[in-house]
């Protein structure tokens, strides 16, 4: 069983958390047989929940799992190494929880440029489901005029913020693979260096041979 990364409310803690019951912290998470088991530190008996949940120590831990100290919550997947050969799952899309590693993120900033390009080619045929041939047909052409000159640009706009969001997402996702904060995203030429070329942070610095991904 080898050693992955501290929790504590030390200097020397991996994940930093505060005291409980004016309690210092110090638990383990270790890495056995392909898993990942959350355990107490020697003289350590911190109440632990997991998903809302009181749960006995050694704890194996699920990628999604949340792991509450008294009032911290630590969210796994915020630590948990992926890996350059992360498998992306429909959920890891929809969250703002987790991880995304280089080559992933490269993937889906083309495949944003890519829905950006045909976007205006979509959106037109999105106003046509609410205004079927057969309504057009019973219109005058200015009555045409205005669908298209008010509902086009509502449609596009809707599209590019929904692809502004998912993107803001994942920068935010691969910001925290690399151990940066959040808010260099914002940092202009910095954010890009971040983003596509460093690598996922391996905390503890305790970097798994076959770690899962």
């Amino acid at each position: 069983m080898n050693l992955y990364l501290r929790i504590g409310s030390t200097k020397e803690a991996d994940i930093r958390c505060p005291e409980v019951n004016e309690r210092p912290v110090n638990l383990h998470i270790r890495y056995t047989r392909g898993e990942y088991v959350l355990a107490y530190a020697p003289h350590d008996f911190t109440p632990v929940k997991i998903n809302g949940r009181n749960v006995a120590l050694p704890y194996q831990l699920a990628a999604r799992d949340v792991i509450q100290l008294g009032s911290h919550k630590v969210y796994w997947a915020n630590y948990r190494e992926v890996g350059e050969e992360q498998e992306l799952y429909y959920s890891d899309l929809t969250t703002w929880r987790g991880r995304l590693s280089r080559s992933n993120f490269r993937a889906l900033s083309l495949l944003s440029i890519g829905l950006v390009i045909i976007w205006p080619f979509v959106a037109p045929h999105i106003v046509g489901l609410f205004f079927p041939e057969f309504v057009r047909d019973q219109m005058t052409a200015t009555q045409l005029d205005a669908i298209w000159s008010v509902y086009l640009p509502i449609v596009l706009l809707i599209g590019y913020f929904v692809l502004l969001g998912l993107y803001t997402m994942f920068a935010v996702k691969r910001i925290r693979d690399t151990g940066h904060p959040a808010w260099k995203v914002l940092i202009p030429g910095y954010n890009l260096k971040l983003l596509f070329m460093e690598p996922g942070k391996v905390y503890g610095g305790r970097r798994l041979v076959n770690s899962p991904n």
